[in-house]
């Protein structure tokens, strides 16, 4: 009741303010109009149209509609401009006019601008710094063209006019092992959703692209907000780059920093546009002032686009990978001596991403994700093998993610169209996640139908969490998670797995239980533990010490007839 009040309160006020405006500035300092092709008569859909004052700044931008029509309105009276952006065409200007409160002008836009022509580059280009760009030189020219489609995205998200379907996941992947030891992947369908956004572009011009917090580091990927910046342009060079083997078609502009800065984490990469339509393609970066190890093992990110037939440009696949160092333990022998020292050293893979699946624009569909979509069927008969959730993931330079539903299908969206593919794909279970373990690898063929049945069965899960030898020797695995009693994650905490011989048949002679030695395990940061080459069949039992005290959490059994078993406990004391 207290909200319902305050909110009608809210609302009152707020209807006698607007009551108190003169009805002429409740239209405030709008100008709108129509922007048509040289004919006079083709509407131009999607076009940039940017709000100049009188020093030339930009002042506020929109994107023309399916008619071409647009409105953009002022920050205050005063003589404004505007300049018509396209891609692949020079500007066109329209030249200032005065703009009062309570007047709307309607203006008719022909567009007459010439178009760009991007230069053939052989050589790699002279470094440019400039924080004001020259259009005169050829690569702040090319630029320019990169920095339409990043306006043009920027202005599409800020109308919200269309809905976007794609799929973001993010994993961390063990150096010494290939484990998955954590991973996420989302499925999303928002209006015009940014897939990742940065720290402001002035912040990361003043601290750089890597934000300290705690034992974890967190680093920024460049969004069009940062490369649109004007701190991004005083604190970075630019040349031109000629086109790759793989990518004859196209030209590039480099970016680096301008100087070095001790103990900042910048960037460095190409932005890669269509020499032929002066679209922007790709944009590949890596980070720089690093330690060594973790450039080496990975600090990149790449960043695509396309043009949808309604003239937007959206961001159409994202993917960063950060190497992750932690403090390790080592014995080395030092003239005959061990000792022991303690080294940062690169023990994990981070990875962040996401595609663009399908997107509309007032129910039409504008993008649906190029390529065939293959269906895969994850079968079992194991009750530790839950298939909702299963991630399925190609082994390519791609990664196609798929996530399956409640009956354990997935589908990979995006591949290329062929009758029949043979492709590797990684599976993981929600089990194994929890495990940390591998991911399970098969090569799979897609006939005409482009259907597979994929069986997964305990042998596997165990494999892939405690290796061959586990298999070979016949014992299994016990999983889980250890909670305290508000049911909260338990992390680095110690477990005692003690497992003894299962009573014999009933028509055995009698004997004393066997006592096999277990095992001291130590959940991660998410509270999980896992406890391999458990003998089967066996009685298990999970123990949990704190200070002095000892107390049994869990009582279970692990029989012939399965090799994973999963035991969630809660302590109920710390």
């Amino acid at each position: 009741m207290a909200l319902s009040v305050a909110l009608s309160v809210a609302l009152s006020v707020a209807l006698s303010v607007v009551l108190l405006i003169p009805s002429g500035q409740l239209l405030a300092q709008q100008l709108r109009g129509t922007v048509l092709f040289a004919d006079s008569v083709t509407p131009a859909r999607a076009v940039l149209v940017q709000l100049t004052d009188s020093t030339g700044e930009v002042v506020g931008r929109t994107l023309t509609g399916a008619t071409g029509a647009f409105a953009i309105t002022a920050p205050g009276e005063g003589r404004f401009g505007l300049r018509i952006l396209r891609i692949g065409f020079r500007p066109h200007e329209v030249p200032p006019r005065p703009l009062r409160t309570g007047t709307a002008p309607s203006l008719t836009i022909v567009l007459r601008s010439a178009a760009v022509t991007l230069p053939t580059v052989a050589i790699r280009g002279e470094r440019s710094c400039r924080e004001r760009p020259d259009s005169a030189v050829a690569v702040f020219a090319v630029w320019e063209e990169a920095r339409k489609a990043l306006q043009s995205a920027e202005a599409a998200t800020a109308l919200g006019a269309l809905t976007t379907e794609f799929v973001s996941y993010r994993r961390r992947v063990l150096m010494d092992s290939g484990n998955v030891h954590d991973e996420v992947v989302e499925q999303h369908r928002e209006r015009n959703a940014r897939p990742f956004a940065s720290a402001p572009p002035e912040t990361l011009a003043l601290r750089g692209y890597r934000r300290r917090g705690g034992d974890k580091d967190n680093y920024d990927g460049p969004d069009g907000e940062v490369l649109l910046s004007d701190s991004f342009l005083a604190t970075h060079c630019f040349r031109l780059r000629p086109p790759l083997a793989a990518r004859p078609g196209a030209v590039g502009v480099e970016f680096e920093p301008a100087r070095e800065r001790t103990g900042l984490v910048d960037i460095i990469g190409t932005a890669w546009l269509d020499r032929a339509t002066a679209e922007l393609r790709l944009i590949e970066f890596r980070y720089t002032n690093l330690p060594r190890e973790m450039s080496e093992a990975g600090a990149r990110g790449r960043i695509e686009f396309v043009r949808l037939p309604s003239g937007e440009f959206v961001i159409s696949r994202w993917h960063i990978v950060i190497a992750g160092m932690e403090e390790v333990e080592r014995t080395v022998r030092d003239f005959g001596v061990r000792r022991t020292e303690r080294r940062r050293t690169v023990t994990h893979l981070n990875t962040a991403g996401g595609e663009l699946q399908g997107a509309k624009s007032a129910d039409r569909e504008q993008y649906a994700l190029p390529g065939a979509a293959m269906t895969v069927r994850l079968r079992t008969d194991s009750t530790a093998v839950v298939l909702p959730g299963t991630t399925v993931t190609t082994r390519d330079e791609r990664a196609i993610v798929a996530v399956a539903d409640s009956a354990g299908v997935a589908r990979l969206v995006g591949l290329d169209a062929l009758e029949a593919l043979d492709l590797r794909v990684q599976i993981t279970t929600p089990v194994m996640r929890s495990m940390v373990a591998r991911p399970i690898e098969r090569r799979v063929r897609f006939g005409a139908e482009r259907t597979v049945t994929v069986e997964i069965d305990d042998t596997d899960v165990l494999e892939a969490a405690c290796g061959a030898a586990s298999i070979r020797r016949g014992t299994g695995v016990i999983t889980g998670i250890l909670r305290d009693a508000q049911r909260e994650a338990l992390p680095y905490d110690t477990l005692l797995v003690r497992w003894t011989a299962s009573p014999e048949p009933a028509d055995a002679p009698p004997r004393a239980p066997v006592d096999w030695p277990g095992a001291l395990v130590v959940t991660d940061e998410f509270g999980r533990y896992t406890a391999c080459n458990v003998p089967r069949p066996s009685l298990v039992v999970l123990l949990h010490r704190t200070g002095e005290q000892v107390r049994t959490l869990v009582r279970s059994a692990i029989g012939s007839e399965r090799r994973v078993l999963q035991l969630d406990a809660r302590a109920t004391f710390r």
